[in-house]
């Protein structure tokens, strides 16, 4: 008799109660999750910086320079029709210009095709140079052309096309009346 009750214990599924170790995970899980301490940054990064400059409290002067393109027609010129005209261009604080237009001349067959002989002839060359100069020095540079009385639109136009050339995205156009440049001969404005 005693061989047929360990055969039917032997056959009887032994079953293991879950639930405490459910219990005992929940509860490391719980004091694990009230003891951990989470490191804060709060604006503390780890960095290997200069030491001598970058972090000064002094803030460093930036200059920004703009550029500004003048196109000046010379008094005697002003009663010559605008084909016939010289410009001058200079840039502002110069008093030694670039160059000047001396003459331009239209294709008779092809009206759409104009020559343009400068005095020296790599005038165009040294504005381009000095606009991108400019830009490659201060990026947030603005650009401005100040066309004087009777100056003709053509020049206008090349000197803009060679700004948006040199990336200016910040362009701004002046002309001087003429009462203006009268009064400015005069001496009545300075």
């Amino acid at each position: 008799m005693g061989s047929k009750k360990a055969d039917e214990l032997m056959k009887e599924e032994s079953k293991l109660d879950m639930t405490p170790i459910i219990d005992v995970t929940f509860n490391l899980l719980i004091f694990f999750m009230c003891t951990l301490k989470f490191k804060t940054l709060e604006g503390k990064l780890v960095s290997y910086l200069p030491t001598d400059r970058g972090l000064s409290s002094k803030q460093e002067d930036v200059m920004k320079e703009d550029v500004e393109i003048i196109l000046k027609v010379p008094k005697s010129d002003w009663a010559k029709p605008a084909i016939e005209r010289t410009i001058e261009f200079q840039r502002n604080g110069s008093a030694t210009p670039f160059g000047r237009c001396v003459k331009v001349a239209v294709d008779p067959q092809d009206p759409k095709k104009t020559t343009i002989v400068y005095d020296p002839p790599n005038t165009p060359d040294l504005i381009k140079k000095y606009m991108t100069d400019v830009r490659a020095r201060s990026p947030e540079s603005k650009a401005k052309i100040n066309a004087y009385a009777r100056c003709p639109h053509l020049h206008v136009v090349n000197i803009l096309n060679m700004m948006i050339e040199a990336e200016f995205t910040e362009i701004s156009y002046s002309g001087i009346p003429n009462t203006l440049v009268k009064d400015l001969q005069s001496g009545e404005i300075k």
